[in-house]
């Protein structure tokens, strides 16, 4: 079956592709929705939106397109709930997709270096005492203190509870003012076994995540060869005009028929971001196609599928910039060193991505009817060129939010 159409034929849809799924998501929300399938109990692509959703005072939406994600955790009810990606395939794999395995790496290194420091806290709670010079007592202070910040603003409960311990400890004196530095040894180790618990955590979900890594770059690696073969029947048709053979009335009726059909395949696209711009405005551009055939406007046809084909390689030249944004949050969320190396990498990748957008020297989309390339686009990718290279360093939150601007409207 091919989850992005849900169809058992790589193009085709069918009604019975489509399936009602009772399924919990953030918020303590249940919802009835319609979804295709890919992987049961894992892994939805919504068919239908969901509006006017509560998540504590917030309201949300779910859009059409969006993925739903089983959680391999559990929520404050302890019921595991579906995560909701709304920007479809590649927000999920940002997520927790490509690089969750080795962001686990990643933050078992950092859990092992905060116990580190709450171990060291424990001895010194039983060599501390009110004669201790004060140095001493601030550098423990500092150092139990930092563990308390770098858990300040986490979600998972076991580090939200080693974060506050940590907090309560920073400070030797009790709730009488006094110094007892061994009140806060028990205080702690508690914090160290909250860590130990989230390190087993990862541990048990790890191969979870993984799997579903694996069925999101199906997915999306299905959905790109669907829009690989839609590509080829314009291509194809062009070859009409390109050859210089001339397109006789059956010949035109026939293109006619075969875009009605490509159009209508790709509206059934349930993914997104394929689903939100780029297939369906391709869509209706083929119906512009397939009314001028029908009517011997050939010359017109002809003119519509070259702006069809230049939407194609819009639609390569976003994905390009996906994965650039993928390294680019990865880099921003794991703390990675940047070297004179990954900064001409970027540099090259940001000039291969405007390259892309353009044709004859002329942007993609210089004759549609809501540009976006060189309004909105290219001044996001010079941005994130210049956050680079600032003097002041590598800014990894400016490149990523420059880049992640820069993908949207294409």
């Amino acid at each position: 079956m091919n989850p992005a159409t849900g169809s058992g034929e790589r193009n085709a849809a069918t009604e019975s592709s489509v399936v009602w799924r009772t399924l919990l998501v953030k918020g303590g929300n249940m919802i009835n929705v319609q979804v295709k399938v890919v992987h049961e109990h894992v892994i939805y692509i919504v068919c239908e939106p969901r509006y006017g959703l509560k998540n504590g005072k917030r309201t949300f939406s779910i859009l059409k397109g969006a993925l739903l994600i089983r959680n391999t955790e559990r929520d404050t009810d302890a019921n595991k709930y579906y995560m909701v990606f709304n920007g479809g395939i590649y927000d999920a794999l940002r997520s927790q997709g490509k690089h969750v395995p080795a962001s686990i790496t990643a933050e078992n290194a950092i859990i092992v270096a905060l116990q580190s420091s709450v171990h060291w806290g424990v001895r010194q709670t039983w060599a501390l005492n009110k004669r201790s010079p004060p140095e001493e007592i601030a550098a423990y202070a500092g150092r139990i203190g930092g563990v308390a910040t770098r858990l300040r603003r986490v979600r998972d409960g076991d580090k939200v509870a080693a974060g506050e311990k940590a907090a309560k400890a920073t400070k030797l004196t009790d709730r009488r003012g006094r110094m007892n530095p061994s009140s806060r040894s028990p205080i702690l180790w508690s914090a160290n076994h909250r860590l130990d618990a989230r390190v087993r955590t990862t541990r048990r979900i790890r191969p979870k995540i993984e799997v579903r890594n694996w069925d999101l770059v199906a997915l999306a690696d299905m959905a790109w060869v669907m829009k690989r073969e839609f590509e080829d029947e314009v291509l194809q048709a062009l070859r009409w005009w390109q050859d210089g053979r001339t397109v006789t009335t059956a010949r035109a009726r026939s293109l006619a028929a075969r875009f009605a059909d490509v159009a209508r395949r790709m509206r059934t696209l349930s993914l997104a971001p394929y689903s939100r711009r780029g297939f369906p405005r391709i869509a209706d551009d083929l119906d512009d196609v397939v009314v001028a055939l029908r009517e011997g406007a050939y010359a017109e046809a002809e003119a519509v599928l070259h702006k069809c084909r230049r939407a194609f390689l819009m639609m390569d030249a976003r994905r390009k910039i996906e994965e650039m944004d993928t390294t680019a949050s990865c880099v921003r969320k794991q703390k990675v060193a940047v070297g004179e190396a990954d900064l001409a990498n970027l540099e090259a990748d940001l000039a291969a991505a405007e390259a892309m957008l353009y044709e004859g020297g002329k942007a993609l989309d210089h004759d549609f009817k809501n540009p976006v390339i060189e309004p909105k686009v290219i001044p996001k990718l010079k941005e994130a060129r210049t956050a680079a290279r600032h003097p002041d360093g590598y800014q990894p939150k400016a490149v990523h939010k420059a880049i992640d601007a820069a993908r949207l409207p294409l």
